[in-house]
């Protein structure tokens, strides 16, 4: 039950950076596709280089049939990349928007899902955040290492979290 709380809504977070890491996939997978394919006839060739028609002919198909098999298999690859990106495109964002609201309106300290990367980075931020609302109080933490200001725990259902409407998404 936490977990669909804790469930991204949208499927991109960030367009450019996510159709980056698409197009990089498809370049790879065309770089795949030419290697296949030059590695499939050099295979053909050394295995009769006298039947180099007949082998073209086997290689043709075989070419194809791989061809096919992969491009079935890329819509699954690109979608899977782009919800695995949610889980550093969506912190940094998440902390960007978080950024821009500091000292313009009360900030809500930063906490990511469990499978987010850069825990620290939001740790970090929530410290920073703690010894300035500590010295807009008046007390003196300059000092105080990150690891004695007490934080948030990781979200588990996003009730105590700030959540900017750009940071949230569909995982």
């Amino acid at each position: 039950m936490a977990r669909a709380k804790n469930k991204r809504r949208k499927s991109l977070v960030h367009k450019a950076i996510q159709f980056a890491l698409v197009r990089r996939l498809l370049l790879q997978w065309i770089c795949f596709a030419w290697t296949m394919c030059l590695a499939s006839m050099a295979v053909q060739f050394f295995i009769n280089p006298v039947g180099a028609q007949v082998n073209l002919d086997v290689l043709w198909g075989t070419f194809v049939t791989n061809c096919l098999v992969s491009s079935c298999l890329l819509p699954l690859f690109i979608y899977d990349s782009v919800k695995y990106s949610h889980r550093f495109v969506g912190p940094i964002l998440r902390l960007h928007t978080q950024m821009r609201q500091v000292g313009v309106v009360p900030v809500k300290p930063i906490c990511l899902r469990s499978d987010d990367f850069w825990q620290e980075v939001a740790t970090e931020f929530n410290s920073m955040l703690h010894r300035i609302e500590s010295r807009l109080d008046g007390a003196d933490t300059s000092r105080a290492p990150a690891e004695e200001v007490e934080l948030p725990a990781l979200c588990a259902d996003d009730t105590h979290c700030a959540e900017p409407e750009l940071a949230t998404s569909s995982r």
